[in-house]
C-alpha cells in the first residue's frame, strides 16, 4: 500500500531549510522507505562551511565546496564521471580549421593554459529513479592581471583540480536547488534532504538486496560472473541522454578567470564573447582580428565569404 507523506508537516520551513523538490509526498512506492537526513552547517567562518558573498550584498553569505559535499552525501549523491574536455577557445579554432583548412597558433594564444573539466552527477529522485546532472567548468588564464606571479603559478598547478571542484560544486547547487547566498539567519537552521531507498523490512526486497550484495562479492573475488547492473554506463560525447537508460542529463557550461585563495570562493566573471558584425555569430579570437585587418571589421568564415564574392 502506498503512503502518503507531508514534509512541512515535520519539517517546517521557518525551522529548516528544506533541499526537496516537492512540500508534499502523495505516494511512495511500498518497495521504497524515505531516508530523512539533517546537515548543520557551521556559521563559523573559520570552520570553511561558508563565505561571504560579496556580489549578493551585505551580510549574504555562500556554501563552500566543503559544505555542498556534505550535502551531497547526505543526498545519497553519487559521482558518475569526471573528465577533461577541450575548452571553448579548442573548440572556436577547431571549426576554424574545418572551414578553413588552416592550423592556428596554438603557442601564441592567450588561452592555451585553459583547462575545462566536466562532471556528471547523479541524484535519487522520489520515484526511486535517478536524476542525472551535468556541469562544465572552465579555468580561463587569457586574463590573468590581476594575479600575482605567485598565485598564478599555484592555480596553474592545482588548475585541473580547481575547474573540477568548481563543476562539481555546480552539479551539487543545482540539483539540490541550493541558493547562491543565505543570510546567517537562514544558516543557523539545519538543512533537510529526503530520498527513497529500498525497504529490506520487505520479503522480495531483502531477497532480491541480498542477491545483489552475493553477486557483488563475486565480481570482487573472481567468479568469472559477470553483470553489468549497477555499473554507471558511460555518456555519449555531446549527448545530452544517458542512452543505456533514455535518462535526461541536464547540462550546462561556465567559464571564467581564475581568482585568488581560498580555493573555496566561487568565480563571479564569465568570458567574454567575440560576435560578427554582420550576422552575430560567436567568433574565436583569431577570426576577429584576421577579419578585422581584412575587412575592417569583425565578420565570421560565411560572412567573410560573401565580403570575398561581393569585392570580385
Amino acid at each position: 500500500m502506498s503512503e502518503s507523506y507531508n514534509i512541512l508537516n515535520d519539517y517546517p520551513q521557518d525551522k529548516y531549510n528544506l533541499l526537496i523538490p516537492v512540500q508534499s509526498i502523495q505516494e511512495v512506492n511500498p518497495i521504497y522507505r524515505l531516508v530523512v537526513n539533517m546537515v548543520k552547517v557551521s556559521t563559523d567562518e573559520g570552520d570553511k562551511d561558508i563565505y561571504r558573498e560579496k556580489n549578493a550584498g551585505e551580510g549574504m553569505f555562500a556554501l563552500t565546496h566543503q559544505a555542498l559535499t556534505k550535502l551531497f552525501t547526505a543526498a545519497n549523491g553519487q559521482i558518475v564521471e569526471t573528465t577533461r574536455v577541450r575548452t571553448r577557445t579548442c573548440e572556436n579554432c577547431i571549426e576554424i580549421v574545418k572551414a578553413t583548412g588552416k592550423a592556428p597558433s596554438c603557442g601564441g594564444c592567450a588561452a592555451r593554459s585553459n583547462v575545462a573539466v566536466r562532471v556528471t552527477i547523479k541524484l535519487p529522485e522520489m520515484s526511486g529513479g535517478w536524476r542525472l546532472i551535468q556541469m562544465t567548468r572552465e579555468m580561463d588564464f587569457s586574463n590573468m592581471g590581476h594575479l600575482k606571479d605567485g598565485q598564478i603559478r599555484q592555480t596553474k598547478a592545482y588548475a585541473v583540480e580547481h575547474a573540477e571542484s568548481k563543476a562539481l560544486s555546480r552539479c551539487i547547487r543545482k540539483g539540490l536547488s541550493i541558493k547562491s547566498a543565505y543570510t546567517l539567519d537562514e544558516l543557523e537552521k539545519p538543512f533537510i534532504v529526503v530520498y527513497p531507498v529500498l525497504d529490506s523490512r520487505d520479503a522480495d526486497v531483502k531477497k532480491a538486496l541480498i542477491a545483489g550484495a552475493m553477486a557483488s562479492s563475486n565480481l570482487l573475488y573472481g567468479s568469472g560472473l559477470q553483470l553489468n547492473a549497477g555499473a554507471p554506463a558511460a555518456l555519449p560525447e555531446g549527448r545530452n541522454v544517458d542512452m543505456s537508460t533514455g535518462e535526461i542529463i541536464e547540462s550546462e557550461y561556465e567559464a571564467g578567470p581564475p581568482e585568488g585563495m581560498p580555493w573555496e570562493q566561487e568565480e563571479q566573471s564569465e568570458a567574454e564573447a567575440l560576435a560578427c558584425s554582420k550576422c552575430g555569430v560567436e567568433i574565436a579570437q583569431n577570426v576577429y582580428d584576421f577579419s578585422a585587418e581584412k575587412f575592417g571589421a569583425p565578420l565570421c568564415m560565411k560572412c567573410q565569404q560573401a565580403a570575398r564574392k561581393g569585392g570580385k
